[in-house]
């Protein structure tokens, strides 16, 4: 068998319309909903670190929550859901507890229901958290909203953040520019893929087969191993920023390969197109033999 380029994995893609957006504070996630927006409180509270008497449910009790609750309603038309308490401090028998459909909704995950809201919603939630917590609501949201108005500003704020990211770990220019061709290849690569039918069938990932096919070849292992030689236990870590220029310019080229291979023969399903990646890659490394010192034996 041909030698291999040492370690490094791409993380597993996963294609399709993602059903919600992942905030990120200080290692925890925070969902909003793409379908409306709405973010999810409850996410926002466990990020806080569940402070007492400060979750979803305390705050919706409170008088000013109730005022911008019935506000909020009174402005779509919408009869919030009330129900009687004793523990409210509101002079109304009643108070609004759930659901207002596009502004407050409480959605059951199992036995552990979760408490969504608008951006307006999290960011006076966020308040009572703590003034931390407030201060990245109010970016965090106000970026994303302004990203929705103009994608394009997306693309840069993320690449920037990439950018300065791969800076602070003591990347070179040319390092980072080589990575940010390697992300849009393999964007190019997975469309490729999705158009000549591979996904997700019968419990296994046509994405996930197509990458370990090529390294299998050029960075001698699947990801399992990869990760356990390398010592990466945390799914958050990218692989190929661990890549030398060479390694990731040789898994660009690979994908290209399988690219043509895959639309000149019109290719279809995950069999057939892991195939053509797995072939594609042993073509670059027998390339590199006896040219160039990129390749090296994993041990």
């Amino acid at each position: 068998m041909c030698a291999k380029f040492l370690y490094g994995l791409e993380p597993k893609e996963i294609m399709g319309k993602s059903k919600s957006q992942e905030l990120h504070y200080e290692g925890y996630l925070v969902h909003r909903r793409a379908s409306d927006g709405l973010v999810s409180l409850t996410d926002m509270w466990k990020a806080a670190g569940q402070p007492a008497n400060k979750s979803p449910r305390d705050w919706k009790r409170l008088d000013k929550t109730q005022e911008l609750l019935e506000n909020l309603a009174f402005g779509t038309g919408i009869s919030p859901v009330r129900v009687k308490t004793q523990r409210s401090k509101l002079s109304k028998a009643r108070y609004i507890t759930s659901e207002i459909l596009g502004i407050l909704e409480t959605v059951k995950h199992g036995r552990h229901p979760a408490t969504y809201g608008t951006p307006e919603l999290a960011i006076d939630y966020a308040q009572i958290l703590s003034a931390k917590f407030h201060q990245w609501t109010l970016t965090v949201l106000k970026e994303r909203i302004e990203e929705e108005v103009n994608p394009e500003l997306a693309y840069k704020r993320g690449r920037d953040r990439a950018i300065q990211g791969w800076k602070r770990q003591g990347k070179s220019d040319d390092w980072i520019q080589d990575r940010i061709n390697s992300i849009e290849n393999y964007k190019q690569h997975t469309s490729i893929l999705a158009a000549h039918g591979v996904g997700r069938k019968n419990g296994r990932n046509g994405f996930a087969e197509c990458a370990d096919a090529i390294n299998l070849e050029i960075l001698g292992g699947r990801s399992k191993r990869i990760r356990a030689i390398l010592g990466l236990t945390k799914k958050s870590k990218r692989l190929r920023d661990s890549l030398t220029r060479k390694q990731l310019t040789a898994l660009s080229f690979a994908e290209a390969l399988a690219d043509d291979e895959i639309e000149v023969n019109n290719l279809q399903g995950n069999q057939s197109c892991r195939q053509a990646c797995s072939q594609a890659a042993y073509r670059v490394v027998l390339a590199a033999q006896g040219s160039t010192k990129i390749v090296a034996k994993l041990v």
